[in-house]
């Protein structure tokens, strides 16, 4: 008998599988889908947001396996480097990142504050022309799953959408993919292909910028190396967790220097990358995008044992051969009693297999596109038989579900409509096009506290906006096939067993219910709202209220969370509104850009609406390299270069130098509006030049070193536009201050013609250096990572405690200090900060920040006179889950060359 040759079905292992919606089109956020085996789980785009999303969906990113993209952009990528540091944390220990030409280019644009040596990434950038009249290789295959990118680009001849009138006055709904950049780029030396990279490397002369081809894709390659270095050998190397946990010591107390170290870096690495390989920046208003196949395995027919008997298969080896799809030869006896040997297939002992079923994920951002998509799974040998109704065809493909994200006009176009219905009738279409679908709230946790807090004070409290879904939606939209469903969170379609796409039983919302409904609250929450607003009123009356210079400046904390999000507070941005001048925003967390979207809405004709405080920002400090600062900058540039009609002035980006580095990279790939010779773009100031001691030259040595010479670095068109900054926000100064953290940080201090100043610590230990430049200050917002027992643990990370947060501001004279970037392990509120509650006259006022809490300088008193009653709402409201995570998961370990 013999065994080992393989028959014409090899089949796989039994196993359920579903596809789900993490997040959906919505004001915070873009959709992203997740498909998840018993061994695996397969991202598909990661936007701003997708990382808290999972922390309020309650989801799991544990055996991730895989993270793919549509677009090479921030739209769809915006959320990818946070992720990363969350995955690397979470002990996935390897990952596969694919995407269109660009995503590596993306991604080694982190490289100045992406590392991780935990876990190895493989990126893929998949190629825009493949060959239509042959069978297409997977982007991805493994165990469970065959995935395959097809390329979806737009028709040259269909304009994605008619010109705007430069009179229009209206923004559009749905923006268009970004303008063309009027930038050019010089062309990169020309390399011999026979020479190695190496050799290109050890120039005296070298640049990146001189690399294209197989040159800069090696070069790229290697950048992603040092990025994610996993170490294959034990021995020594602490865990992430194991470090954080080493926080005593005899010794003094210093902070740690940066926790990681990379080894050696290629030439340039910290100078600009070379041009992104097959990427042309000209067409970032039709950006490439990519669609994806998710095939599952073929699963295997029942073993017939009364076959196989009847055959003279013998129980053992030989069966079970049989059952993996092997053809087996054995010795039965004739009926002439001869012993001959019989070859029996899988066939002759098998019931018919499963087919396998499929997941198709498609970006289709305008009509254009409508002609390639169609053409692919018309004349493509593998994509034309799953989109057919032809029995031979769903024999061997069961579509199960289509995750459709559609521009603006493609659903409208009866092209789209009849692609649709090319698929087999079983087939569930799940629809995310904002012309058709409501904007529900993401982040329901926080949405329901500030629902409730509402009650409390209106003014300050705002109800976050949105829009609920509807019975009716879709309906306009004629000849939709009949299982068409509105893309909405937490959505899930089990594909084996096959069900129709129903809500997840175990998400949790408390905000939608009830977010129509008179506001209940417990006994004790009433009594604490009715006597901390008895107390305000009393004072009001009295006239015993602060009366302070800039009292109707806003300040509106966006993000208060230190190093990663939380349910109910995001990572760190503060926006400053000075009516009749214009706003500064102060860091730019991940998610700046949603949080702004539910404080003012998206409705263009309410007054104040986000994109009119889109276009009054006027300056964006980001203080430092650590990703919970800046995460959110590149989405909140591209919404700009969005606006229609486009804001009247320039925007200044006020930042170090890897900032304005990172940008310029992410420029190559989207037009972001940097350096606009129309005069209304993005334009960057150097923090290194504008020091409080030093304003107007660079560091020659030293930790503040500038680090590079680019033409943008001029020194000279540094202090020129800060003048024109200053004028345009009625300003006096705006300097920067160095502080003391585990990287380059600087905190500022900003002072109004008006009289009014407010200094902003960023990250930093308690340093008189702040007390020096901001003395007298009117508002200090100053981080209080720490709770007042954990002075150790703050100084080992570089961050200071509630108490020495106040203990600076007492030694500026402060008249107010706004605590935040409160760690994860306050969900809520640290306690130390109730200590100093009610003190209205005191001096400074000690005010908590709070996500979307709408203060001004002068009702910041209010504020403090809530804490208690805060505390008392959000004790009454908690979930069961809200303990402070984790705070070994961080994303605020610098990167040391």
């Amino acid at each position: 008998m013999s065994r080992g040759q393989k028959g014409p079905n090899r089949a796989a292992d039994t196993m359920d599988w579903s596809a789900s919606v993490l997040t959906t089109l919505s004001s915070d956020t873009e959709p992203s889908v997740l498909v998840t085996f018993p061994h695996a789980k397969y991202i598909f785009n990661v936007s701003e947001n997708t990382n808290r999303a999972f922390l309020q969906n309650s989801s799991n990113w544990k055996k991730i396996q895989g993270m793919f993209f549509t677009q090479a952009s921030v739209q769809r990528m915006g959320g990818a480097s946070g992720l990363l540091m969350t995955f690397a944390d979470a002990t996935i220990q390897k990952l596969n990142v694919v995407g269109p030409p660009g995503t590596g280019h993306y991604l080694a644009s982190a490289r100045s504050y992406l590392y991780r040596n935990t876990m190895a990434v493989e990126v893929t950038d998949v190629p825009m022309t493949q060959a239509r009249d042959t069978l297409p290789e997977p982007v991805l295959k493994d165990r469970d799953i065959s995935i395959y990118g097809l390329p979806v680009l737009p028709d040259a001849t269909c304009p994605s959408e008619r010109s705007p009138s430069p009179t229009s006055l209206k923004r559009k709904r749905e923006p268009s993919p970004e303008r063309s950049s009027k930038r050019t780029y010089a062309p990169a030396e020309r390399m011999d292909a026979d020479v190695t990279l190496d050799s290109i490397l050890a120039r005296e002369d070298f640049t990146p910028a001189m690399l294209s081809g197989a040159h800069a894709t090696e070069y790229i390659q290697r950048v992603h190396g040092c990025m994610f270095s996993k170490q294959t050998q034990g021995g020594g190397k602490k865990s992430r967790k194991q470090q954080n946990q080493q926080v005593k010591g005899s010794g003094p107390i210093r902070a740690q220097p940066d926790v990681f170290r990379r080894g050696s870096l290629p030439p340039g690495f910290h100078a600009q990358l070379p041009q992104p390989v097959n990427v042309d920046p000209s067409t970032s208003r039709t950006p490439a995008t990519l669609a994806y196949v998710v095939l599952g395995p073929r699963i295997r027919g029942k073993f017939d044992a009364a076959a196989a008997t009847k055959l003279g298969v013998p129980f053992g080896p030989l069966r079970g051969d049989l059952a993996k799809g092997l053809n087996v030869t054995v010795k039965v006896q004739n009926e002439a009693g001869e012993t001959i040997e019989r070859v029996v297939q899988p066939s002759d002992v098998m019931s018919e297999s499963i087919p396998p079923s499929a997941v198709l994920i498609f970006d289709v951002p305008s009509s254009a596109y409508i002609p390639s998509l169609v053409n692919s799974f018309t004349n493509a040998p593998l994509y034309s038989r799953l989109r057919s109704r032809k029995e031979e065809d769903t024999k061997d493909y069961a579509i199960r579900a289509i995750f459709h994200k559609l521009g603006k006009g493609v659903l409208d176009d009866p092209r789209y409509v009849e692609f649709m219905n090319g698929f087999p009738e079983q087939t569930h279409h799940i629809i995310a096009s904002r012309d058709h679908c409501p904007d529900p709230i993401t982040m329901t946790s926080a949405a329901f506290s500030q629902l409730r807090l509402n009650v409390l004070d209106p003014d300050i409290f705002h109800v976050p906006k949105f829009s609920l879904p509807s019975d009716t939606w879709l309906t306009d939209i004629p000849n939709l096939p009949p299982s068409t469903h509105v893309m909405t969170t937490d959505t899930q379609v089990h594909i084996r067993p096959p069900s129709p796409p129903k809500r997840d039983p175990y998400a949790q919302d408390k905000f939608h219910p009830v977010c129509q409904a008179p506001v209940e609250l417990t006994q004790a929450t009433r009594e604490a709202f009715d006597k901390a607003q008895a107390v305000v009123s009393q004072r009001i009356a009295e006239g015993a209220v602060p009366k302070l210079p800039g009292a109707d400046v806003t300040v509106l904390p966006l993000g208060t969370s230190s190093a990663v999000p939380s349910k109910y507070r995001n990572v760190s941005s503060t926006l400053i509104r000075i009516p009749g001048h214009g706003s500064i925003l102060l860091d730019c967390g991940e998610g700046t850009w949603g949080q702004l979207a539910r404080e003012y809405g998206t409705d263009e004709s309410a007054p104040n609406n986000v994109y009119d405080v889109l276009r009054d920002i006027k300056c964006i400090f980001v203080s430092h390299l650590h990703a919970d600062h800046h995460g959110g900058l590149s989405t909140l540039l591209a919404k700009r270069r969005q606006l229609d009609p486009p804001p009247k002035d320039p925007l200044f980006v006020y930042s170090i130098r890897r900032v304005h580095l990172y940008l310029r990279e992410l420029q190559m790939l989207q037009d972001l509006g940097i350096d606009d010779p129309a005069g209304n773009g993005v334009y960057g100031m150097l923090s290194e030049g504008l020091h409080w001691r030093n304003t107007g030259s660079y560091h020659i040595n030293g930790r503040y070193t500038l680090g590079g010479s680019e033409e943008w670095t001029d020194i000279n068109l540094t202090t020129k536009r800060y003048r024109q900054m200053c004028e345009l926000l009625g300003l006096r100064s705006f300097f920067a201050v160095d502080m003391l953290h585990r990287t380059r940080c600087y905190g500022c201090v900003i002072k109004h013609n008006d009289g009014w100043s407010i200094s902003f610590s960023a990250d930093t230990m308690p340093t008189d250096r702040l007390v020096w430049a901001g003395k007298g200050s009117t508002v200090v917002i100053h981080e209080a990572t720490m709770n007042d027992n954990e002075r150790e643990l703050a100084a080992q990370k570089a961050h200071s405690t509630v108490g020495q947060a106040i203990e600076i501001a007492e030694k500026m004279s402060a008249d107010n200090v706004l605590l935040t970037h409160f760690s994860a392990r306050y969900p809520r509120l640290p306690p130390a900060v109730l200590n100093r509650s009610g003190e209205a006259t005191a001096r400074p006022l000690v005010t908590m920040a709070f996500d979307h809490a709408r203060m001004t300088i002068g009702t910041m008193w209010k504020v403090n006179t809530y804490l208690p009653a805060i505390k008392q709402c959000m004790e009454d409201s908690a979930d069961a889950d809200d303990e402070g995570v984790d705070a070994s998961v961080t994303v605020e370990a610098d990167v040391v060359s």
